[in-house]
C-alpha cells in the first residue's frame, strides 16, 4: 500500500497546490481591479474637476467687474435694470442676485430660483475689512438642482465693499454644471460636491429617498489641504457601505469634487473571474482527484495480478517440489532394485565359481605333493597357481558378502 499512500499524498499536495495558486490568483485580479478603479476614479475624478473649476472661472471676471461697479451702491432697484443689460449682454451668466449683509436675497434678474432666497454665511457678506472671513476671496452656496439638464447650477458670489471698508453684501449668480451631466458614467458611480467641512452639498445622479444630502463626512480635513491634487480613499458607512473614492479640492474654492463608486460594482468583473478561476480550480482539483484514483486502481490491479502471478509461480514451484520429490524416491527406490538385482546375480557368479575353485584347488595340492617328492621345476608354477585360487577365493567370498 506504500506506493497508494505516496501517490494519495501527492495528489492532496497538488490539490491543495492548485488551490492556493488559485487563490492568490484571485487575490492578485482583485488588487489589480481595485487599482484600476481607482486610476479610473481619478482621472474621472480630475475631468470634473477642471470643467468645475473652468465653469467657475469663466464667470469670476464679470462678478469682480459687477461687484467694483455696485461698491457702496446696494439699491436693488436703481440697479435692477442695468443688471438685466449686463445679462443679456453676457453669453457666460443667465441669473443675478443681490445679496444683503445677511446672506438673504435681496433682488434677483433673470433665471435665478424662486425658492433661492437665502445663500447663506452672513459673516462672508458682512465681513469686517482685516477680519478672518475678509480673507475668503469667494462664496460657494449649496448646489440647485436643475431638472431641464439633469445637472445642478452653482451659485457663485463676490463681496460688495462698502464707502468704510467693510462688505456690505455681495452679488451672485448661478454656475451651470451642465457637464456633469455629459460625463458617461460607469455603474454605481456618482460625482458628489463637498464643502470644507465635509458636508454634501449635492450628488449626481440624484438620489430620490437618500439623505446622503444630510450627512457630514468628518475625515475630509486632510483631502482639502493639497489643492489640485487628487487623494483616493475607502470610505465605508451604514447607508453607503464599502466605496472606493477619489477627492480632489478646486484651487481656490472652498469646495471639493468626489467622485466614488460602489464595491458591489467595482468587483462585479472581479467576481466573474473569480468565478472562471474557481472553476477552472474546481476542474484541476477533479481532475487530479479523478487521475489518482485512475492510478491507485491501475495499481490495485497491478497488486492483484502480481498477487495472483505469485500464487502460480508458488503452486507451480510446489508441484515441481513434489514431482522431484517423486521422481528421487521412484530413482531411490529404482537403485536399491538394481541393486538388489546386482547383489543376486553377484551371489550367483559367486556361488557359480566357488564350486569350479573348489575343484581346481584340489589339482594344485597334488601337483605339490607331485613336485614336492621328485623334486620338479613345477614348483614355482604350482605356488602361482595356488596364490591366483586364493586371490580368486577371497574374490568370490567378497562378492557372496
Amino acid at each position: 500500500m506504500r506506493p497508494v499512500t505516496t501517490l494519495l499524498a501527492t495528489g492532496i499536495v497538488w490539490i491543495t497546490g492548485v488551490l492556493v495558486a488559485c487563490s492568490l490568483a484571485g487575490g492578485y485580479l482583485r488588487h489589480q481591479v481595485l487599482n484600476t478603479t481607482a486610476d479610473e476614479l481619478k482621472r474621472l475624478d480630475t475631468t470634473v474637476a477642471v470643467a468645475a473649476t473652468q465653469s467657475l472661472q469663466g464667470v469670476e471676471p464679470v462678478l469682480a467687474r459687477l461687484a467694483d461697479r455696485l461698491r457702496g451702491r446696494l439699491d436693488a432697484t436703481e440697479n435692477a435694470a442695468w443688471l438685466k443689460q449686463i445679462i443679456e449682454r453676457s453669453g457666460q451668466i443667465d441669473s443675478l442676485a443681490l445679496i444683503g449683509s445677511d446672506g438673504k436675497v435681496l433682488s434677483t434678474i433673470g433665471a435665478w430660483p424662486a425658492n433661492l432666497t437665502d445663500i447663506g454665511d452672513k459673516k462672508f457678506f458682512a465681513a469686517a475689512a482685516g477680519s478672518a472671513a475678509d480673507s475668503a476671496a469667494r462664496f460657494i452656496g449649496r448646489p440647485v438642482e436643475d431638472p431641464a439638464t439633469d445637472s445642478f447650477r452653482l451659485p457663485i458670489a463676490q463681496r460688495i465693499i462698502g464707502d468704510q471698508g467693510a462688505a456690505i453684501g455681495g452679488i451672485a449668480t448661478m454656475v451651470p454644471l451642465t457637464k456633469l451631466a455629459t460625463i458617461p458614467l460607469p455603474d454605481d458611480t456618482r460625482i458628489t460636491l463637498l464643502d470644507p467641512e465635509g458636508k454634501v452639498l449635492a450628488i449626481h445622479p440624484a438620489r430620490p429617498g437618500s439623505n446622503a444630502l444630510n450627512s457630514t463626512d468628518s475625515n475630509l480635513g486632510p483631502s482639502f489641504s493639497a489643492s489640485n491634487v487628487t487623494t483616493v480613499r475607502e470610505n465605508t458607512s451604514d447607508q453607503e457601505g464599502w466605496r472606493i473614492e477619489a477627492i480632489r479640492p478646486l484651487a481656490g474654492y472652498p469646495i471639493a469634487v468626489s467622485v466614488s463608486r460602489g464595491a458591489s460594482a467595482t468587483l462585479s468583473s472581479w467576481k466573474y473571474q473569480m468565478f472562471v478561476v474557481a472553476i477552472f480550480a474546481l476542474g484541476g482539483a477533479v481532475a487530479i482527484a479523478l487521475m489518482m484514483y485512475l492510478i491507485a486502481r491501475q495499481i490495485h490491479a497491478h497488486d492483484e495480478l502480481s498477487e495472483a502471478y505469485a500464487e502460480r509461480l508458488e503452486a507451480e514451484r510446489a508441484r515441481l517440489e513434489a514431482e522431484r520429490a517423486q521422481l528421487e524416491a521412484e530413482t531411490k527406490v529404482l537403485k536399491l532394485e538394481r541393486l538388489a538385482v546386482l547383489g543376486q546375480v553377484t551371489a550367483a557368479v559367486a556361488q557359480e565359481l566357488r564350486e569350479p575353485l573348489i575343484a581346481v584347488r584340489d589339482g594344485p595340492e597334488t601337483l605339490k605333493k607331485v613336485v614336492t617328492d621328485s623334486g620338479s621345476e613345477l614348483e614355482q608354477p604350482v605356488a602361482r597357481m595356488e596364490r591366483s585360487l586364493e586371490r580368486c577365493e577371497r574374490m568370490s567370498s567378497d562378492l557372496l558378502e
